[in-house]
């Protein structure tokens, strides 16, 4: 049985989803396209819930068709964003369905827990405030289509930034990798220029240099909103490292991180405890990055080289 990848109610509707899912597998492009616009949408709708349920309730329009016709209204909203691909999830999804994301399947990358993709963090507001980055489009050669591009591309830097902070390298990496999935998230401009940004550092009154601006969605009061923000950008790996080692010794709220640097697991919890990051894992999931297979394979694979 074929399924109309046209139609417009298969975006929501769960029935057609398993057979359009067979169809991207078969690597049909219309059908990878509606597969990512669904999820899009899905995502899209949501959002909207969580903005619907966080509102004061029990007022005069809460009744039960009210509230039938708003979840009527906002996934026939979800559909249309979703159409529009304002967002730029669906393209990001598009890429990565039709293997255009420069990864070959033998890469190695690995799945288990010490992946940074499946979980980036959130931050405060001198990093990333409880941010989502919308995807923007990439430069056309992606830079790092294996973790182990990534670590040879930033490891000269990242020693160098450790020597400066008194930590290990594999450390800094580590956090690099999970901010933005061994390379692959790193923020681009909309005319696909690298940023260099490795540590989610955002562009305030602090900051002279060049920046990024990229469309994001912001958590305030618990509630996704899309905004745009800027970030620093920088002309290399290098002034990347040198800026992340003077944001966290340039003042006071890190100083229990630079005082424990030495110890890698005490560091980080540091970094936490300061608010560098709202996850609660934040710290952890460094760690797991650092003591992890894919990061180890990759080092492996560089000692090689140099042998």
């Amino acid at each position: 049985m074929s399924v109309d990848v046209s139609a417009t109610d298969v975006y929501t509707d769960f029935s057609g989803f398993a057979a359009l899912k067979a169809q991207a597998r078969e690597h049909s492009p219309e059908a990878i396209k509606q597969v990512a616009k669904q999820f899009e949408g899905l995502m899209l709708q949501m959002m909207l819930k969580s903005m619907r349920d966080a509102n004061l309730g029990d007022g005069l329009f809460d009744s039960d068709q009210v509230q039938a016709s708003q979840d009527m209204y906002d996934k026939q909203l979800a559909i249309s964003l979703a159409a529009r691909g304002d967002l730029g999830l669906a393209q990001a999804i598009v890429r990565q369905l039709s293997g255009d994301t420069g990864i070959p399947e033998t890469s190695g990358k690995s799945i288990s827990g010490d992946s940074p993709v499946a979980s980036i963090p959130f931050h405060n507001s001198d990093i990333d405030t409880d941010t989502v980055a919308m995807p923007a489009p990439v430069a056309a050669h992606d830079e790092h289509d294996s973790p182990e591009s990534f670590v040879r591309a930033v490891w000269d830097s990242a020693t160098r930034a450790a020597q400066k902070l008194g930590t290990d390298t594999e450390v800094l990496v580590a956090q690099a990798a999970l901010e933005t999935g061994w390379g692959e998230s790193i923020k681009h401009s909309h005319a696909g220029n690298n940023s260099h940004n490795l540590f989610s550092i955002k562009a305030d009154q602090r900051w002279s240099g060049p920046t990024v601006r990229i469309n994001t969605l912001e958590f305030e009061d618990g509630i996704a909103v899309q905004k745009q923000a800027d970030f620093r950008a920088y002309a290399s790996y290098d002034e990347a490292f040198d800026d992340y080692v003077h944001f966290i010794q340039g003042g006071e709220r890190y100083g229990n991180a630079v005082a424990q640097a030495a110890a890698p697991a005490a560091y980080v919890d540091a970094l936490q405890d300061a608010g560098y990051a709202t996850d609660p894992a934040y710290a952890s999931k460094i760690l797991r990055v650092m003591n992890g297979d894919t990061l180890k394979n990759a080092l492996d694979s560089l000692n090689k080289e140099v042998s």
